[in-house]
Formats: C-alpha cells, sequence, structure tokens
C-alpha cells in the first residue's frame, strides 16, 4: 500500500464471520476504538469501496487468483491529497470491502477520492462506493468490530499459536485453567454449578485488590483450536446477564 494511505495503527486483527447464513473475514484496525476524541471528530464519514470478484469459490470468496489481483489493488491504493484513514476490510459476498474514515473535505469529494485510491485500476475494476457522511465511527462498531464471541476467537488464536511455538503437539489431555471476573458475589455460585455440571472443577474464587472477584476453574481436554472455541463459547453463554467476565485460560505444554 502507498505510504499516503494512513492508519491509525499497525495493530490490526483479523477475525471470521457469519452474517444472514453466509461466511465473511474481516480484518479491522483495534486503535479505533481508542483514538481521542480531538482525531475522531476529524474524521466523522465512512468511506466503502465494495471490490467486485471476478470469480469466487461457493461461498461467496474470491478464487484465490483473484485474490491476489484484489490484494494488488490494495496495495496501490493511494489517497492523493485526501485525508482519510483505513479502518478495515471485510471479504465475502462476492466483494471485499475496503472502509476508511473520511474527513469532511474528503467526504465533500469522495468521486476524487475513489479515483485516487485506484489510480490506474480504475479503468479495469469492477466497483463501487457508499460516502456514509456523519458516520462518526458508526459502521466500524456495528459492522466491522468483533463481538465478544469474535473477540474470543482472535484471543484463542493467539494463545493456540503461541503454544504451538513452544513445541505444544495437541495430543495428550491435561488441566486447563479458565479464568472469570465478577464485580460482586451475587452470581458466582450460579456460575460455578453450571460450569461444573458441563465438567469444570472450581478451583477457588478471590477477592482482588480492585475489591472485584477472581474465579479460577479447570477442565481436563487438549487446548486444539477448534476445541478451545467451543468451551470458551460455553463460559461466554454462562456468564451472559451476569456481572462476570472471561478473563482468559491458559495450558500447560505438553511436547510429547
Amino acid at each position: 500500500m502507498s505510504e499516503n494511505i494512513m492508519v491509525f495503527s499497525d495493530l490490526w486483527e483479523f477475525f471470521p464471520c457469519i452474517v444472514n447464513e453466509q461466511p465473511f473475514s474481516i480484518r479491522f484496525d483495534t486503535a479505533v476504538g481508542s483514538i481521542d476524541n480531538e482525531t475522531r471528530v476529524n474524521y466523522p464519514n465512512t468511506l466503502v469501496l465494495s471490490i467486485h470478484a471476478n470469480e469466487t469459490n461457493e461461498e461467496g470468496f474470491p478464487t484465490a487468483s483473484d485474490m491476489e489481483r484484489i490484494n494488488a489493488i490494495e496495495d496501490n491504493f493511494s489517497c492523493g491529497a485526501y485525508d482519510i484513514r483505513f479502518i478495515g476490510v471485510i471479504t465475502g459476498g462476492q466483494c471485499v470491502r475496503f472502509v476508511f474514515a473520511c474527513s469532511n473535505e474528503a467526504q465533500a469529494a469522495d468521486e476524487a477520492v475513489v479515483a485516487a485510491l485506484l489510480g490506474n485500476n480504475a479503468q479495469t475494476t469492477s466497483y463501487d462506493y457508499q460516502m456514509l457522511a456523519n458516520d462518526d465511527f458508526k459502521y466500524y462498531y456495528t459492522v466491522l468490530a468483533p463481538n465478544r464471541y469474535e473477540w474470543q476467537w482472535i484471543m484463542n488464536h493467539k494463545v493456540c499459536d503461541n503454544l504451538e511455538k513452544e513445541g505444544e503437539a495437541f495430543k495428550i489431555p491435561r488441566e486447563i485453567d479458565f479464568f472469570c471476573i465478577f464485580t460482586s458475589e451475587q452470581h458466582i455460585q450460579d456460575v460455578v454449578e453450571k460450569l461444573t455440571a458441563q465438567g469444570f472443577k472450581a478451583c477457588g474464587c478471590e477477592k482482588t485488590e480492585q475489591g472485584e472477584y477472581s474465579l479460577s476453574l479447570t477442565l481436563v481436554g487438549i487446548p486444539a483450536f477448534e476445541w478451545i472455541n467451543g468451551i470458551t463459547a460455553d463460559i461466554l453463554d454462562v456468564l451472559e446477564g451476569t456481572d462476570g467476565i472471561f478473563d482468559g485460560w491458559g495450558s500447560p505444554i505438553e511436547k510429547s
């Protein structure tokens, strides 16, 4: 990508999702959620540039060769003199949607902004776009940003990657630690009963220096990615409607 395509950060993440029974993948800049108000007000508008796939697979994703074509277009994006920030990408549904936060000057010159982004590719690319005026990052929060299950997918992916890098063989069952944080004692016993009924063992609950309550549990299993995603989704389901949050998991490494 051209250096004059600005981003808020290099802290981007990826996750898959299902929308209306159709699969998509999303890349997004995690820093958008923490930008200060002074910066935020400079980009009140959202541009969604959709590049249509020439070839797709059965799930609606561009084929590998067509994805190379679209990636090459992305690599050559240029914003010219316009003040925009690249904040996310949605792949699926027979296209790839590139999302930008835009200044008011860029919003007023939307056609020129799109022309600058595509450059010479505009003549050979099937595309359309939307400029969402005064969006105030609503599109980011409602479409790009992950829900708590999707955030957990991202976290699980990182932990499993780290285990693999340390030599984990994903063959031997062991006790895996899980942690929850509660702001009060009100729901803890109910959560413990529901999770122990699912095979967890409660190991203790301690009050933290911040006045919260930390519940630790274990479950015997192999921390393979798909399995751990199911387990953590079950925990999130049990915590729904309580004042508790899931605080992650950890596993000993078994290399054999």
